[in-house]
């Protein structure tokens, strides 16, 4: 009788403790999880805690209802309830295990004005030790709640675990490792701009995970997912690291037709007029610069000059490339800070060559494929006819 009244105590003390401390978290879940979250999901993650404590409450009342009503209950609905809520505990261990680990051993880092605590390579490091020791006092805890003490029960379940990780690991393991060598070269971290090989969108590195990073494509302002091993194994242009001071430097071709007319007879007179026309279009650049200067653009570094060379000399233009730089990008997860620096500065350049090309009398446009000005006859009347003579000889 003694041995019963005992268990009953234990049973009656193990429910209230059950019931007291899921309370305890449904009317604290705010300040708990505000305390190890920095991310801006805040509200999400508590209503997902509130949801817990409420699916447990629920759970906790059948397990006590179906004990009076059923002697040979098992005590299942309660199980249930402690199973999620130790998965739970798991995942918000590992966040706890996070944080910390980013204070101690990540980076500190100036994100939007707001300091940050970055992962590096021994932060995460850390964060996968954590990891197995979570998952060991998780798998330990699944134990003891369903009471699988035999040794072959034991052992049964923990192979049946492990042999899962050893079938799946070529599906998870490689983006773990892919990610730390990321983090170990320290080429990219989060807020850093970035450009794939033989891509025209920026992304902006928002979140780098263990098994995949988080983008932000500034362009359409959406999310990108990607594996760290396709991140890894791609050519990537990070343009928040410069090779300089002076900042991006980026290149704007513009193809400006051939002079039209050539007036002088002799070789010193025309090379004297494509001096002219050469001057003229570095005067009509000149200018642009200067209208940018005088507006303040301020993305764009003047104290790099604007460059201007003669690219290529096609069958009806000349490319000219225009060459300027922009001002390092700042540190954010801003989409549209950043594309005021990678698109913006462009856009206003283009603009301006355009309104400075009007001015001087420049023609961007292509240029006529045929001229008639250089034909043998000497009026309009007698060209057709003369075509018409050519066309018989042949």
């Amino acid at each position: 009788m003694n041995v019963l009244q005992l268990d009953f105590n234990v049973t009656f003390a193990a429910h209230v403790a059950v019931f007291i401390t899921n309370v305890l978290l449904f009317v604290f879940a705010k300040p708990i999880v505000e305390i190890f979250n920095e991310t801006k999901n805040v509200a999400s993650r508590t209503k997902i805690l509130r949801a817990l404590n409420v699916l447990l409450l629920v759970l906790h009342g059948i397990d006590l209802a179906l004990i009076g009503t059923l002697p040979e209950y098992q005590h299942i609905a309660i199980k249930v309830g402690l199973t999620l809520a130790v998965l739970y505990v798991a995942i918000f261990c590992f966040q706890v295990v996070s944080y910390f680990s980013r204070k101690k051993f990540g980076e500190e880092k100036q994100v939007d004005g707001v300091t940050s605590f970055m992962d590096t390579y021994n932060s995460r490091l850390v964060d996968v030790v954590g990891v197995v020791m979570i998952i060991l006092c998780l798998l330990y805890s699944l134990i003891a709640i369903w009471e699988l003490t035999s040794l072959l029960q034991t052992t049964g379940f923990i192979g049946v675990i492990f042999a899962f990780l050893v079938v799946t690991n070529g599906i998870w393991a490689p983006d773990i490792y892919h990610g730390l060598t990321i983090l170990n070269s320290n080429a990219i971290g989060d807020g850093d701009v970035i450009m794939f090989d033989g891509e025209t969108d920026e992304f902006i590195v928002n979140k780098i995970t263990f098994n995949y990073t988080v983008l932000l494509d500034i362009r359409n302002n959406n999310r990108v997912l990607i594996r760290n091993s396709q991140l890894i194994n791609s050519k990537i242009r990070n343009l928040s690291k410069r090779a300089s001071p002076d900042g991006l430097r980026y290149a704007i071709d513009f193809n400006i037709g051939y002079p039209s007319i050539v007036a002088g007879d002799d070789l010193s007179t025309r090379k004297a007029e494509f001096l002219a026309f050469r001057k003229r279009v570095e005067e009509m650049f000149a200018d642009v610069e200067q209208t940018l200067k005088t507006e303040n653009h301020s993305t764009i570094n003047f104290n790099c000059p604007f460059e201007l060379v003669t690219k290529a000399a096609g069958d009806y233009a000349i490319t000219f490339t225009l060459y300027y730089h922009v001002d390092a990008i700042p540190n954010t997860r801003t989409t549209r800070k950043v594309r005021s620096y990678v698109l913006g500065s462009k856009f206003r350049v283009i603009e301006a060559v355009t309104a400075g090309a009007h001015a001087h009398g420049i023609d961007l446009s292509t240029p006529a494929l045929i001229q008639l000005g250089s034909s043998a006859c000497d009026d309009l009347t007698t060209r057709p006819d003369s075509f018409i003579q050519k066309k018989g000889k042949q």
